[in-house]
């Protein structure tokens, strides 16, 4: 004997179909204007919210928001997840009274921030609270305030600026997460001051930190953390202090252009790989320190100019040195290294008529023309003349080292 009723099958269909039509809510868009007039709902332009608050306390997950450009007050919290906010340059103004211009804490989401101007925070223009999973900050600028991302998951900040202040910071990264930092300026309000990208976490956290661009700051990238790990590439540094310091972790530090700063590269305690690097008109090139400078770090294809000492290597290092070109105004190389050989001590490019390259120099010069020290993109103005008038064009190319592919992107990389 069955018990199914049709009223059951009814009541049955009609619980679904409510409960799917709820899951599939469509995403809906949210409208914020600083000059809108009060009382608007944000459902469109004409009837925009006035507050960034407001917005953030009708949205939910999966909404976005656009910013007409503007000046909005800061201290908002936004406390839903998966929440895109986009900005046309739209300003976020702390006048130096609020602590944070937007806190970001949604539970179990991503955030993405588009097109936002934050300045004057008295701590973070931008916080990425712990509760999210991630963020995606995109064309965005920081003047006198920076990011402070704890999202738990990858974080990307891309194509934006920042205007370091004094003991400030650009970018402060301290959970467990992925980091990736890319496309972005990072400039010192006065020389000499702030730190551009600063990593303080003695847990696990892998970063990228790609084709950026840092100016007369203190540190441009500070890296602290034993269990850190990523890679440091195609980055340009130009004035102020230290353009890389790494304590612990390891990282790729890898064709990265450093002009005119106290110094290139300082690493504690890391088995950091630094390969391909040109670091010109500096103080100190590359310092090495610590008691963890593990064997496996090699230090290989730099071309090191420096006003003092090309590299130095202290107490506990054991980096290996190889086909290396240093070049120091007082001392070219000090302190206990591993030469692994062909490394180019104090010869530099100024090499005289009566020099003759051979299968152990890490650098040759085709003879019969007269180079520039550097290629036209990295040329600062710092042009090293070479010439060899007594050996025919192409007549090293058999020489056993060029035919080393490493040797030759490295050739190609400084211009030879």
């Amino acid at each position: 004997m069955s018990t199914n009723h049709p009223l059951d099958a009814r009541c049955l269909t009609i619980a679904l179909t409510l409960l799917l039509g709820a899951g599939a809510a469509e995403a809906r868009t949210w409208y914020v204007r600083a000059d809108a007039p009060a009382g608007g709902d944000g459902s469109r332009w004409g009837r925009a919210f006035r507050t960034l608050q407001a917005a953030f306390d009708a949205v939910g997950r999966g909404d976005e928001i656009l910013v007409a450009g503007g000046t909005y007050a800061g201290g908002a919290r936004l406390d839903v997840g998966n929440v895109t906010i986009r900005g046309v340059g739209s300003v976020v103004d702390g006048r130096n009274q609020v602590s944070s211009g937007i806190v970001a804490d949604g539970l179990n989401g991503d955030v993405t921030v588009e097109g936002m101007d934050f300045r004057n925070f008295r701590d973070a223009g931008l916080r990425i609270g712990e509760r999210s999973s991630g963020a995606t900050v995109r064309d965005c600028a920081f003047s006198g305030n920076r990011i402070a991302l704890d999202a738990r998951e990858d974080t990307t900040v891309e194509d934006s600026r920042f205007t370091v202040a004094d003991g400030g910071y650009g970018v402060v990264a301290r959970a467990n997460a992925h980091y990736t930092v890319r496309r972005s300026v990072f400039t010192a309000a006065r020389p000499g001051r702030g730190r551009g990208l600063h990593m303080m976490n003695w847990a696990y956290s892998r970063l990228s930190i790609r084709e950026n661009t840092f100016s007369g700051l203190e540190i441009g990238l500070n890296l602290v953390g034993a269990e850190n790990r990523g890679e440091v590439e195609e980055n340009t540094f130009v004035g102020g202090g230290t353009a890389i310091r790494v304590e612990g972790g390891e990282f790729d530090i890898v064709q990265n252009v450093v002009r005119d700063a106290d110094r290139g590269l300082w690493t504690t305690g890391s088995t950091s790989n630094v390969v391909f690097n040109t670091l010109l008109d500096v103080d100190e090139g590359i310092r090495c320190t610590g008691d963890f400078w593990w064997e496996d770090a090699l230090i290989a294809n730099n071309a090191v100019r420096a006003n003092v000492t090309a590299f130095a290597g202290e107490q506990g290092c054991r980096g290996r040195l190889r086909t290396n070109a240093f070049h120091g105004g007082e001392r070219h190389v000090t302190g206990p290294y591993e030469d692994e050989g062909a490394n180019r001590v104090g010869r530099w490019f100024d090499v005289t008529a009566s020099y003759a390259p051979t299968a152990a120099d890490s650098i040759l010069v085709d003879a019969a023309t007269t180079y520039d020290g550097l290629t036209p993109e990295l040329d600062f103005g710092n042009r090293v003349r070479t010439a060899i008038p007594d050996i025919g064009a192409g007549e090293w190319s058999n020489v056993a080292v060029l035919q080393n592919p490493d040797l030759v992107d490295f050739r190609a990389r400084i211009g030879f």
